[in-house]
């Protein structure tokens, strides 16, 4: 079955132009387009979306030689 779906990444709606924070609510409508052209908006999504916070990327490991050992 075909999952109609617009996922963006929080990152995005958080950065400018749009600069959102936590608890915003974002409501939105879409277009899609495929060989036969521009579809019509869909419906406004009125209950909305929060924006969260965006998870934070954790640092590469590094290894402690003098405390670690491969024994």
């Amino acid at each position: 079955m075909l999952e109609l779906k617009c996922r963006i990444p929080v990152s995005v709606l958080t950065a400018a132009p749009f600069s959102l924070t936590a608890g915003n609510i974002v409501v939105a409508q879409v277009k899609a387009y495929n060989a036969r052209g521009w579809s019509t908006l869909s419906t406004a999504n009125t209950a909305g979306a929060v924006i969260i916070t965006v998870p934070h990327q954790m640092a590469t490991p590094t290894r402690d030689d003098a405390v670690t050992n491969t024994v």
